[in-house]
């Protein structure tokens, strides 16, 4: 069966997957303990870049930066490069 042009259109539009450094996630943590983890290894593997951490994190880059804040990430620096 060919593929209808509308499934090879969704296929395009589908992100990537990327494999991360394991999170070090274990029975017994709340979800905001979680996602705290998930952040900041995500941060460590762009090497801070803030845009691609959200991309990959499937959120925006304001809501990137609340999180930052409400989860007391502010060690790292604050530059997009």
């Amino acid at each position: 069966m060919v593929p209808h042009r509308a499934d090879s259109r969704l296929a395009s539009l589908q992100t990537p997957k990327i494999l991360l450094p394991q999170l070090n996630v274990h029975v017994g943590m709340s979800m905001d303990e979680i996602e705290r983890e998930a952040i900041k290894v995500t941060i460590e593997y762009t090497g801070n870049n803030k845009a691609q951490t959200a991309r990959i994190l499937g959120i925006g880059k304001k809501t990137l930066y609340r999180k930052i804040e409400k989860y007391g990430l502010t060690t790292f620096k604050e530059s997009d490069e």
